[in-house]
């Protein structure tokens, strides 16, 4: 078999373009998105808010039912049996939220932001049931395909948010109209192109189409890590809502504008591990696995760190290319380091929430979140009166370290390991000096900027290699990896 590190690495790989071709519509759209002309400042700094809740949404209403699909599929008595009950289950509750969410918006919402709110709902219900193909090509390990159908769903956005807000000038409600089109037309090619009987309501074979039992038997899963998700949502984006309470849009508008930023941490390595991490972990035999994780901890430290940096330093001159309004570069920068390393030492926790859902500790996980989400709250209700965006940023890095600490300290009796703790605070300080600096420099255009920059990253390198923190040696190991199976780790 292939090496465990190589399996996620390849695995993952996909996942990341996947994930990118989603997330990154994002970063395409920036052009657009802060551009006043098509979309005010306060407006973006709305849609912030707008988009963590359809996130908290989908994370909270679909009962964390593909994760069980994951967890199950691959058990002799789960299967397609298991696709059938999740898929019906998430069709129950995605049709309930239209109904409910219609009549809502159509007696309680203003008038003017009535197709706001509408298409909004389509978009949630369309994730709720996209999750579910979704999860499926996961369990079946075709990330290919898995890529390919966020591709699809990236064109389709990309394509009539531009249509929509630049061409017709429908601002925000352009921009909710084409999320909800791509999500739902997306949807629907990819249930056409499984064809698999469960999504269309013929029975199975060697058993009915919706097992009561088996049903049970997912819920009991993933309903305890509904209140995770819930945690980690309002752990990821409630600093979003104390903002637009306690500060002017325009900070909010900052803020999530570095968030964006930092989320490419996230976007291009932290959900992919997710994705691949999971279905390998519950593949591992147990003398396996500590081996396993006493590599991947430090090498994706130094990954995760370096995605950090890298985007830290280049942040500034890309708004400069895309034209964005100045005063992004100069109040949204400063703060992508502070939720960067954020999200890096979430991709840890990612590693550890892993290994306690393996050993069916989930209420444990979902507990962990919710008591770290409070102390974010807390935090920036402290802090973000006085310190506005900035401290919100500094909240979330202390939120995610502090998962962090409660996480490795679980699993320590579940999986004995001895992690190289010095190597990874080592390359953690270093590579906080390099992002600070090049976060801090305000863009010139200068050949003297773009060389500063680029000798932060080079001086980065080279520490790593000068402290032995990372050595050629183990990235020919790496390498070597990479290109051949290994029946052992």
């Amino acid at each position: 078999m292939r090496h465990p590190l190589r399996s996620i690495a390849v695995q993952g790989a996909w996942y990341a373009a996947g994930s990118a071709l989603v997330k990154v519509s994002g970063l395409i759209l920036l052009p657009v998105l802060t551009n006043t002309r098509f979309l005010s400042v306060a407006d973006y700094g709305f849609w912030g808010v707008l988009e963590v809740s359809a996130q908290i949404a989908v994370a909270t209403l679909g009962l964390a039912l593909s994760v069980g699909l994951v967890r199950f599929y691959n058990e002799p008595w789960g299967g397609d049996r298991a696709l059938a009950a999740t898929w019906w289950m998430t069709a129950g509750i995605a049709g309930l939220i239209a109904v409910v969410g219609g009549v809502a918006v159509a007696r309680f919402a203003p008038v003017a932001l009535r197709p706001v709110y509408a298409w909004l709902l389509v978009h949630t219900a369309g994730e709720l049931l996209l999750a579910v193909p979704l999860a499926y090509l996961r369990a079946r390990e075709r990330a290919l395909v898995h890529t390919l159908v966020q591709g699809l769903k990236l064109a389709l956005l990309v394509s009539i948010a531009l249509v929509l807000m630049v061409r017709h000038a429908q601002g925000l409600a352009g921009l909710t109209r084409a999320l909800g089109i791509s999500t739902g037309a997306t949807l629907v090619i990819a249930v056409l192109w499984s064809k698999h009987p469960a999504f269309f309501g013929r029975a199975l074979c060697g058993g009915p189409l919706f097992d009561r039992t088996l049903a049970v038997r997912l819920l009991k899963f993933s309903v305890p890590l509904v209140l995770g998700g819930l945690g980690s949502m309002v752990l990821n984006a409630g600093d979003r809502y104390v903002l637009a309470g306690l500060r002017p849009p325009e900070d909010l508008a900052y803020y999530s504008l570095a968030s964006r930023f930092g989320g490419v941490v996230n976007m291009l390595a932290v959900q992919p591990l997710n994705l691949a991490w999971m279905p390998l972990l519950f593949r591992l035999r147990e003398d396996q696995r500590p081996g396993v994780l006493r590599l991947l901890v430090p090498y994706l430290a130094i990954a995760l760190c370096a995605a950090v940096i890298v985007i830290s330093i280049f942040a500034a001159p890309v708004l400069h290319i895309m034209s964005s309004d100045p005063v992004y570069a100069e109040r949204a920068v400063p703060l992508i380091p502070w939720v960067g390393f954020g999200f890096a030492a979430f991709g840890l926790a990612v590693v550890t929430t892993g290994v306690l859902a393996l050993f069916h500790r989930t209420r444990i996980v979902s507990l962990c979140i919710l008591l770290v989400a409070a102390l974010n709250i807390a935090l920036n209700f402290a802090l973000v009166p006085r310190f506005g965006p900035a401290g919100s940023a500094v909240a979330t890095l202390v939120s995610y370290l502090a998962l962090d600490i409660a996480h490795f300290r679980l699993i320590a009796s579940l999986v004995p390991n001895r992690y190289p703790w010095g190597r990874i605070f080592g390359v953690a300080a270093v590579s906080a000096a390099a992002a600070f600096a090049g976060a801090l420099r305000p863009y010139t255009g200068g050949v003297t900027d773009w060389c500063f920059r680029g000798g932060l990253l080079a001086a980065w390198a080279a520490a790593l290699l000068v402290t032995r923190w990372f050595t050629i040696g183990e990235m020919r190991e790496i390498v070597r990896v990479m290109r051949g199976p290994m029946s052992r780790p």
